[in-house]
């Protein structure tokens, strides 16, 4: 572990697309605070390595976020961190003032980036601004002594094919509901195989979606949603910067179920529904900020479990 200035870097160790990478990885250092006017959210990550500690990205604007959905879906991106650390810089005042850069990356081949994220718009201000440009030095300063690059991102390099895709995906992972899979529970194996079959030449999601529905239970629609989930969960591969009714579809991984993993996953989520409703009417009583934070902290659990129960049923394996 590395100390800076009070911040820990864990020395941590990984493998990606089978090679062993060791670095020092920057732990969070600032919460986000609470606005009355805010686009703060929490997204769960895909990276392998911090999917099974269910790790959440914090964000605290709408770009922030369309930025993380990208790393998290890159595959030369190994890992990331929000709000890694803080610095300082002296302003043209004398003033020394704390700087919390947005977000750290490690890229393949072992390469570093700290990044701020902007609108265009705002940019283009702060760079007419002394103290602005007094910052960025002290930034770049600082990543030179770590061997990191600092970067701005704006909304010219983020909004994208690739951006459109991850949030059309996104869309069907969030709503994709486990009980439809109930109704294909006897034909796990029929799935298995002829996703496979159709698989060994890529396709475009609707001639697989109509191939899938001589063999499913379900209608096209639900399948569409089935596989999109497969694709923004990195079962099933893409050229991400092809539309998506465009992009061709190869297999990637397996989709086995048993009615033992449905049956843990309704005791577990109507567990987590009945403890929810008992905490939420004492907490409504005693505090309507309580009852606010209480009932937010119970849908993320709840997410989890859902993501847990998905990925248990969706294991990947190596192509």
């Amino acid at each position: 572990m590395i100390k800076i200035k009070n911040q820990s870097l864990i020395k941590t160790k990984t493998v990606h697309d089978g090679k062993k990478y060791v670095y020092y990885r920057p732990s969070k250092i600032r919460e986000i605070p609470l606005k009355t006017s805010s686009n703060r959210g929490f997204s769960p990550s895909l990276k392998p390595h911090l999917k099974n500690l269910n790790y959440v990205w914090e964000y605290e604007s709408q770009i922030e976020r369309d930025f993380i959905l990208l790393l998290e879906q890159d595959p030369n991106c190994i890992d990331l961190q929000t709000q890694p650390l803080e610095t300082t810089y002296i302003n043209e005042k004398g003033n020394k003032i704390k700087i919390y850069p947005d977000c750290w990356a490690i890229f393949k081949e072992g390469r570093e980036f700290l990044f701020d994220i902007k609108t265009e718009t705002e940019y283009r201000k702060l760079v007419l601004r002394k103290n602005w440009n007094l910052r960025t030095e002290s930034i770049q300063q600082f990543c030179k002594k770590m061997g990191w690059t600092y970067q701005v991102i704006t909304e010219k390099k983020i909004r994208c094919i690739r951006l459109n895709n991850i949030k059309d995906l996104l869309v069907a992972a969030k709503h994709f509901s486990p009980l439809k899979l109930l109704k294909i529970k006897n034909d796990i194996g029929q799935f298995n195989s002829s996703l496979e079959k159709f698989l060994e030449t890529p396709k475009k999601l609707i001639i697989l979606a109509k191939l899938l529905n001589v063999y499913l239970p379900l209608n096209i629609e639900e399948i569409i949603a089935l596989l999109k989930y497969k694709i923004y969960f990195q079962h099933i591969s893409i050229d991400w910067n092809i539309p998506l009714e465009e992009t061709l579809l190869t297999f990637k991984g397996e989709f086995p179920c048993t009615s033992r993993t449905f049956s843990a996953w309704k005791i577990r989520y109507f567990n987590i529904i009945s403890v929810r409703s008992t905490m939420l009417n004492i907490y409504s009583i005693m505090n309507r900020d309580v009852f606010l934070l209480t009932n937010n902290a119970f849908f993320i659990l709840l997410h989890f479990n859902l993501l847990n129960l998905l990925n248990s049923i969706s294991p990947r394996r190596n192509p």
